[in-house]
Formats: C-alpha cells, structure tokens, sequence
C-alpha cells in the first residue's frame, strides 16, 4: 500500500468496512504542559493499580482535589470490572453515567473507556468516547490507535498516528507498539520503516517491548533481513524476542534458522520456554523436517514441556504435517481426551488433506461415547466432500440430528456445501429452506453448489434472490457468480451478466480485491473481452502473480499465445515470481502457437525451481510437447513424474489420441488402472476422442457402453457428442442422427455441429442442412455452424446458396473468428492471417509460395496443386491460406532437412491439407501442423491422420 504517513495527516478517510467509517478528526494543536498534570495522574493511578495497592491508590486521590478523586475512583473500579469481565450491559451502564457527570471529558476515564470498548469490539462507541474528550491525552491517543490496530482498521490506526504527532504529542512506546501493529496487519513495510526512524528519533531505541514490536513487524512485512539486522543490534534481549526470530525463521520454512536460534538461546543464558518450542516446531511442516521434530519432542519431555497442553496441541500438528500419523495416534491415546483436543486434531488432519482419517477420528471418539463439537461435525463433512463420500455423510448428518445441533447455522451452511459438492443438489436446496437465518455464508455454498454443476443460470438466480434479499455478497459470493458467468460464455449472456456483477463488486467497494480481480479477468477472457480484462487488471494496485497468471492463461485461451508469451516476459522484468499455475498458463500459450523452442526454455526453468514433478506442470508439458508435436518428449515427460494423477494420465491418452495413435491411448488407458487409477468422465472423454481421430468405431461403441455397464458412471454430453462425431466420420449417419435426438441433455449444439462437420466432409448436403437448421435454432450467434453450412454448398457446387449462408451469418450477428497460423523462428513467434501481406519478409515469403506451386505442378498429377500466391482477389477464395505462408516462411528460415512446425487457431481446410502434403514431398522436409482438432505430421507426401480430420 501507498504510505499513509507520506500524506497530509488530517485527509479525510472513508472506509468499506463498517466499524471503520467516519473521518478522521482534525484534533487542535494543545499546549502539551497544560495537561501534563492529569497525565502524571493517569500514569500514577495506572502504577499504584498494577501493583494493587488501593489504600495507596484512594491516598493519591485525596491529594488530586480538582479531579473529583473518590468519585474518578470508582468509576475506574468499575470500569476495570467491566473489562476483566467482558461485561457489556455494565459497561454501556458506568457509560452512561460518566457521560451525565461532570467527568465525562476527563482523558483518565475517556483512556479506560475505549479500552473497554476495544475489548467490546466496538469501534464506534470507542471513536465516540475518544472525540468527545475536551483534551485528549497521549494515553487516549495510544488506546485509540490501539482500538483501531486491534480490531481491524489498521489504516485508520496509521493515519491517526500522523494526526497525533501533528497536534503537538509526542508519542511513547505504547503508543509506537500499537501503530506497529498496524503496519504487521497490512504488512505495509513502509510506513513501519518511517515509524522506526520516528522510534530512533525519539530516542527510545533500547526498548526491549518497542524492538520485539518491530522484529515482529518486520517479519510480518516479509522484510527478515531487516528484523535480522535489528536483532543483532539490540543491546538487550528477552525471550520474546528470540521467539520472534524462531518465529520468523519458522515463517519463512527456514527449519535450519529456525533451530539455530533456538540452540543459541542457551549460549545467551536463555532457556527456551514452551512458546520458543511452539515457534520451531511450526517450522517443521513436511516429512524432510520430521526427524528435526522428533528431537525437538524428546527435548519437550526432557525438560517438562509435554505437559503444557499448547505444546502437546503443537507437536501433534507437526506430526500430522509430516504425515506420521502413527506418532499421531500414539500420542492422542496417551491424552485425556477432552472435546477441544479432538477438534484440533480434526481441524489438522483436514488442514493437511488426511480426509479419510477426519473421519476416522469421528467415529472413533464416537463409539468411547464422547459428544462432539460442531467444529468436529464440520470438519467431518468437508472431509466427506472433500472425498465425495455421500454415504458417510449421510451418516454424520444423522448423528447431528442426534446430537440436536441439526439447527446450528454453521453446520447448516456445510452440509449445504456437502451435498452441493457430491452433487446433491436437491438436499442442498432443503437444507437451505430449512435454515432460520440465512447468511452470506448460506447463499454463497448454494451458489457455489449450482456453479460447481454448471447450473450456471440457476447459480445467477440465486445470486440475483439474495441480492433483492437485502443480503450483501462477499469475495466468495462474487467469485462464485463471476465464475458462473464465465460458464456461460458463448452459450449465453455471460458477458452481460458479468458486467452487471462487476457493477456490483465496485458499488461494494471490493474492485481492489487481488481475488476477485482474478475472477474478472478470468470472465472477461473466457467471454472473449480482452479489453475489459486488461482495465481491470490495469486499475489494481497490487498485481500479484494470480492476476499476472489470468492474464496469460486469458490470452492463450483466446489464441493470442504471441501476447500471452510477451506477458509473461513482461512479468518477468517485474520480478514477480512464478507459480506452477503461471507455468501452466505459459505452456498453454506455448502450445497455442507451436513455441516449441520457449517451450523447453520453460520447461528449463521449472526444473531450475523444482517445479518439474508437480503433476499440473507436468500435465502442462505433456500437452506442450505433444502440440508441439514432439511426443517423444511428451513420454519422457510423463515417465519422470513420480505420481502422476488422474490428469496427467488423461493428457497422456489425449497427447496419444492426437498423433492418431489409438493403440498407445488404449496401452495408457490399461496402464492407468494397473497404477490404481479409476478412470472418471474426461479419462473416456479421452479415449472415444482417441476412437474418433483412429476411425475406430466398433472399439469407441464398446468403450462407450462400458462407461455404464462396467465403471457404473452415467455417460456425459460430451461422450454422447464424441459418439455422435465417431459414428459420423464412420459414415453411419442414421445412426449418429438418432443418438443425437435420443441425448438426454437440452440445447445440444455441439452434437449437431459436430454431425454437421461430419456431413461437409462426405458431402452429405440433405442431411447438413437438419444439422444446420438444428445447430441455428438453438444458439444463432454461433459461426461454426454457418461457416460448414457455406463450404458444404460450396463443395457441392452451389456457391449461390453459399453466399446466402454467409448472408445469414452476418445478420444473425454471428462472429467469425479470423483464421490464424503461427510458427516459431528462432524462439521469436510469427503470426499470419489470410492474404497477409504485412511480414517483413513479405515478398521472399510470397515468392516462395510461387516456386512450391511451379515444383508440384512440374512433379505430375500424381500430387495435389497449389493456387499460385497471385490469384486475383474477386473469387471465392482470393488469397493465400494462413499455414501456407507460415509453411513458406518457415522453408527460407530454416536449415534443409529441418521440421516445420505450425499451429493453426482453427481445423485446417482441405485445400492446405492436400498442399501441406505435397510441400513435405516435393521439399523433403517433415511439417507438423497443429489445428484446434488434432495434430498432422505430413511426411514424404503423406499424413499421419490418413485423411480423417
């Protein structure tokens, strides 16, 4: 964030959150001696207090006459009743009566008045007590500041330090303790930096509690060198101190740094205490740090520590973290077993993704007859939903009606979001109905329940109810909707429905949320509008690697893999770290444009990071080197991953499916179980997809009834639409036909489309024109359907009514999506379009495409023709085809003998196919193009499709 205290100190701020609204007053300058009097009173009444000396205290009273001393005394009893307490009616009581008596502007009260309105949590009644004080003293001014670090508005804090410092006070450790506070909660390193040189400057730089704060802040800000520095230069140290260094240590997963400073307490005379074992046992988070772990428990025996209950809490958390669930268990059965710690327990095994044991310790602690809290009941559900285990929650859901906590609101919310996520929406929806309150948190699990089956309309509905509901959305609440949206792209009005919601995200004040920001850049992009994607990027202030990631995962989604790539260099001049998902989205873009050469250099990369055997960038490279069309390295990928997932195996069999190589597919897809693998819908997406490049119809029907028969999942729209295409390229279209109007799935364009695909390609004209009717009646604004439609009369030789379906096109308002060849030179990305003229090698190119047609005219008939590169532009199609002038430039620019690779954003025609063909012959080169359906490798005058596209 901005320095807060570079600005004016009296600029008028206005907050989102509620507790936080207002301004900031101007306080007047005031002559500081003139209440020096009272504060020396303050500050003795706190002394003799901290000491519990009340004959001491009512003494001093006696000698303040003007103060009213009997009567300040036991409004100050009182007042620390209410806080030790927590008692809110007594406390809005002694309030009120301060506020008729003739003390109810006097600092020392105001002072103990917002403190124990801060421990209330109510901000507003403290701010009300502070600027109702005739002279606020430097203890109001430091409770005040307090008040705001502790209770959530920070910035307010920070900017209220800049106005005291302006009124004329000179702020004292505790007033510097609670604004550095401040600064750790935004971790704005800033303004803490400036707050040190005001700590130095005030010289109370020695303070032990003062530099605790600061270390604390500095580690908290992510700034370990500066707290390191700080540490060192501290002439006096306590133990908090050097448990905030194990805790910055631990912070950082430095497990080395973190037990050096636990050992070097010792040689400084200090002994660790069960918090600096607390500290380094948070470092050990994984298995390589367990053995560090098991030597720091043996020193907890050793020195007694075990039998603190927060150690104990700690120690078992590590363990689960490193994933010894044995030492777990050992543990828990020598503790008594107490509710709370089996909800800690239960909360970290879900934390760390031990599920199945989540559930486990339910039902254990359940049959020792021990009543649990509702946080073990949820914890078991999310882990239930979490392993889609519908059966087991069912039966949690009863135990919670036995326990009679079927009406707790946050149980409620869960088993929302339970049978939203095992797909039972309808017992989502009664739980729902069922609550008596339902919250933000309610609306959101439905929400998210509809989105996550893509009842994405159902989703806004919701949305739109809770809206007029009087319910105001929060960051999941858009995210949810937003992603809704971007479901709905090109099947309706997703990009109208998402900017009515960002309109809503800016009225609420969330357009600087990092998280919501992703989401609409994600929808913007999904929806095609880039533009609006980048003004959203562009207004955030703090871009982080998410937002970077969605705008390059957004520009390869759309084809714009040149951009996509130039983003990402561009991100990486700013310094921002990589994730695995930026990876992936870079590795989209690579594939996208055939970017074989940064490819590798990405891939270098993650291997430099360590990055290379997650499977989600593993799953990124398979599908890059196989585009590429290099599947070769796309198995030596796949070979390296130590385990890889379900979707690594599924981008295996597609890779395979690609290259036309259905035995491969067939061998991965067997190889899958044997691992104990149980394939889900996108494995047999897949696999018929495999069926389809191959022509293998027989084996796609087999594989297609197995879905049901033997893996008891129920087939999904899109095998019934890959059966439709398998059963189209086999030429069995009465067949595809029938299954298409038997789908049990509404508004079915992409079956259509694809029978219509189908049709063109065998030149079935009666039937493409149902097709087309069906595909133009269900979704217009589609061009796919209208672009077939033209070339299926065009091949017929009715170029009449092919420029009647162009006719149509244009007035149904139905984009064409421009056709687009890249080809990688020299790891630099060269894009084409149709008839482009605008390359810098533009006339080598053009004369190149002039000598391939000479070449294959002179070979004989025996190879397909190229139109010459001068073909005059008043014909059907005028101009060169975007992979052909890709192909020619990559013939004068690379070496002999060289592969040409090639990426085309849609199926390349017919026309290229037949010319790609013979180039390959007549210039002895290998080509490889990669259009949106699969991948061709054109060698010596043949195709590895075997003319099946």
């Amino acid at each position: 964030m901005a320095s807060s205290l570079s600005a004016s100190p009296f600029s008028c701020l206005s907050f989102s959150n509620q507790t936080c609204t207002g301004e900031i007053k101007r306080i007047p300058s005031v002559d500081v001696a003139s209440v020096s009097s009272c504060n020396r009173s303050c500050s003795t009444i706190s002394s003799l207090e901290s000491h519990g000396n009340a004959d001491a205290l009512s003494a001093y009273q006696v000698k303040e006459p003007n103060c009213s001393p009997s009567t300040i005394g036991q409004f100050y009893s009182i007042l620390q009743r209410c806080i030790q307490d927590n008692d809110t009616v007594k406390g809005e009581e002694i309030y009120s009566k301060i506020l008729e008596s003739e003390y109810n502007t006097h600092s020392f009260l105001g002072c103990h008045l917002i403190r124990m309105f801060t421990v209330f949590r109510d901000l507003e009644k403290a701010n009300e007590v502070f600027y109702g004080l005739e002279e606020p003293n430097v203890y109001a001014w430091s409770a005040i500041i307090a008040a705001h670090a502790s209770l959530g508005c920070s910035e307010h804090a920070i900017a209220m330090y800049s106005v005291m410092k302006s009124s004329g006070f000179e702020p004292d450790g505790h007033v510097f303790v609670a604004v550095l506070q401040a600064c750790a909660s935004l971790k704005s390193l800033s303004d803490g930096i400036l707050i040190h040189d005001d700590i130095v400057e005030a010289g109370i730089s020695s303070s032990v509690h003062v530099n605790n704060t600061l270390i604390d802040m500095y580690v908290k800000c992510g700034s370990f060198g500066d707290a390191s520095v700080l540490f060192n230069k501290m002439p006096e140290r306590d133990i908090v101190t050097w448990n905030a260094m194990i805790g910055g240590f631990s912070g950082t997963g430095d497990v080395q740094g973190a037990f050096y400073i636990f050992r070097s307490m010792s040689q400084e005379k200090f002994q660790p205490d069960p918090v600096s074992c607390i500290c380094c046992l948070s470092a050990c988070s994984n298995s390589a740090a367990g053995e560090r772990g098991k030597e720091l428990h043996a020193y907890i025996i050793a020195h007694g520590f075990d039998r603190d209950a927060q150690v104990v809490l700690a120690l078992i958390d590590m363990y689960i973290a490193c994933g010894y669930l044995d030492d777990v268990r050992a543990m828990f059965d020598k503790e008594e077993k107490d509710v709370m710690t089996i909800e800690f327990i239960s909360s970290a095994y879900f934390l760390h993704g031990h599920y199945e044991e989540v559930i486990e310790l339910l039902e254990n602690v359940q049959r020792e007859g021990i009543r649990c809290t509702a946080k073990t009941f949820i914890n078991s559900l999310r882990a239930c939903a979490s392993l889609e285990d519908i059966d087991k929650g069912w039966v949690i859901h009863s135990n919670i009606v036995e326990c009679g906590l079927e009406l707790d609101k946050y149980i409620c919310n869960t088993l929302v979001d339970f049978y939203g996520k095992c797909g039972k929406l309808d017992d989502a929806k009664a739980v729902f109905d069922r609550l008596q309150f339902q919250d933000v948190v309610s609306w959101s699990a439905l929400i998210s329940a509809l989105v996550a089956h893509e009842d994405f309309m159902d989703g806004l509905d919701v949305f739109r109810e809770m809206e007029e509901n009087g319910i105001k959305p929060n960051e999941v609440t858009f995210t949810c909707a937003l992603k809704a949206c971007s479901g709905l792209a090109g099947i309706g009005d997703g990009l109208k429905h998402g900017r009515w919601i960002h309109n809503l995200v800016v009225g609420e004040g969330f357009e600087q949320n990092t998280i919501i920001g992703g989401s609409l850049v994600d929808m913007y992009t999904k929806c095609g509008d880039l533009e609006g994607a980048s003004v959203v990027f562009l207004k955030l202030l703090d871009q982080d690697v998410v937002i970077w990631s969605a705008m390059i995962s957004g520009y390869a989604q759309n084809g714009l893999g040149q951009e996509a790539l130039q983003f990402f260099k561009e991100m990486q001049r700013m310094d921002i770290e990589p994730t695995p998902y930026t990876i992936t989205a870079v590795l989209k873009a690579c594939s996208a444009v055939s970017a074989l050469g940064q490819g590798r250099q990405i891939h270098m990369h993650a291997v430099h990071k360590g990055l290379e055997f997650e499977n989600i960038v593993g799953s990124a490279l398979i599908d890059m080197y196989a585009r590429c069309g290099s599947l070769e390295d796309a198995c030596s990928v796949f070979d390296g991953l130590q385990s890889p997932d379900i979707v690594c195996w599924g981008t295996m069999i597609t890779s395979f499916a690609q290259h036309n190589d259905y035995e491969s597919a067939v061998r991965c897809f067997q190889d899958m179980e044997k691992h104990g693998h149980f394939p889900n819908a996108v494995i047999f997406t897949c696999l018929l997809t495999a069926c389809c490049h191959a022509n293998r119809v027989q084996e796609g029907c087999q594989h297609f009834r197995s879905i049901r028969e033997h893996y008891g999942l129920l087939p999904t729209s899109e095998h019934y639409c890959s059966m439709v295409e398998l059963l189209g390229h086999g030429c069995f279209f009465d067949e595809a036909e029938d299954l298409i109007e038997s789908i049990p799935f509404e508004s079915n364009i992409v079956g259509w489309i694809s029978l219509l695909a189908s049709c063109r390609r065998h030149g079935y004209l009666e039937l493409g024109k149902r097709c087309f009717q069906h595909a133009v009646r269900i979704s217009p604004g589609y061009s796919t359907e209208y672009r077939l439609m033209e070339s299926l009369y065009d091949d017929a030789g009715l170029s009449d009514y092919a420029d009647q379906i162009e006719e149509l096109r244009i007035s149904a308002n139905a984009w064409k999506k421009p056709a687009k060849a890249f080809i990688e030179i020299d790891n630099n990305v060269h894009g084409f379009i149709v008839g482009d003229k605008t390359h810098p090698h533009n006339h080598d190119i053009y004369t190149k495409v002039d000598e391939l047609s000479n070449k294959i005219k002179n070979v004989g008939d025996d190879l397909p023709k190229m139109e010459p590169a001068r073909e005059k532009e008043n014909t059907r199609n005028p101009m060169i085809h975007s992979e052909k002038l890709a192909i020619a430039f990559g013939l004068i620019s690379t070496p002999e003998g060289s592969t040409i690779r090639v990426s085309k954003n849609l199926r390349v025609c017919s026309d290229c196919h037949s010319a790609a063909k013979a180039i390959s012959k007549v210039e002895r080169r290998d080509i490889i193009i990669t259009d949106a359906y699969q991948i061709h490798h054109f060698h010596d005058g043949e195709c590895s499709c075997v003319n099946s596209w």
